[in-house]
């Protein structure tokens, strides 16, 4: 099983843990001790700064546990090690978890999925919803939402007519929807502003205030939109 990062920086680290665990064993048990505090709250600090794969909680703790006992073993060929020397590989295990636990306890979720976030995970804020989710299986590239206000059809364009008519016009009494082919009777259209074919107040939604077949987009979206609309060509500005 990985325990993080690649195989070298495995045996690295754990060689490094090793050595700095004999000398410190080597000068007693009050350094040890210091030590083993040191290494038990810092050793996933250190594997979460550098985002390596995460793996069960009990992973970190039962290897640098297994390294100090084994650094134990080489000290008692030596010379006697006393009892509460070797104690200290139980107290490194319960650290070193305790400070695992409260770390993944603390991290940031997608409040979508709740599956804990990397410290580098790309994530984006739903213009809709507002929660922040995961770029792996919760947020639409092609709908530039997430996937819970894709499925719900969440609307984030205001329903008042004022603001269409002040956006796009007058609706529009001839075509159809570019895109559902709706009808005047069947739903309030409306004309793109550069190339001016009609879309539906439903579609012109469904594509983030955007023009499915110039791409022009709408001025003055509201601002959880901008963010994620598309860039508005030069030519095509109003």
């Amino acid at each position: 099983m990985m325990l993080f990062g690649s195989g070298s920086q495995q045996v690295g680290l754990l060689a490094l843990a090793f050595m700095i665990l004999l000398i410190a064993a080597l000068a007693g048990f009050p350094v040890l001790a210091t030590v083993v505090l040191v290494i038990g709250i810092g050793g996933p600090l250190f594997i979460q700064r550098f985002d390596w794969k995460r793996q069960p909680w009990w992973v970190l703790p039962t290897a640098l546990a297994v390294v100090l006992l084994v650094a134990l073993g080489v000290l008692a060929s030596i010379r006697h090690v006393s009892t509460s020397l070797w104690c200290t590989p139980i107290a490194l295990f319960a650290i070193t978890a305790i400070a695992s636990s409260i770390i993944k306890a603390t991290g940031r979720r997608c409040m979508l999925c709740r599956s804990r976030l990397r410290p580098h995970a790309i994530t984006f804020n739903c213009p809709r919803c507002g929660f922040e989710v995961c770029d792996e299986s919760c947020w639409s590239f092609d709908h530039r939402r997430c996937r819970m206000c894709e499925e719900n059809h969440v609307p984030v364009l205001p329903a008042q007519s004022q603001w269409w008519i002040r956006q796009l016009g007058p609706k529009a009494s001839h075509g159809r929807c570019q895109i559902c082919m709706a009808s005047p009777e069947q739903a309030d259209l409306h004309n793109c502003g550069h190339c001016r074919r009609p879309q539906c107040r439903d579609c012109w939604d469904q594509t983030n205030g955007e023009c499915s077949r110039c791409g022009w987009t709408m001025p003055d979206l509201p601002q959880s939109l901008k963010a994620v609309a598309a860039n508005l060509p030069a030519h095509m500005e109003q």
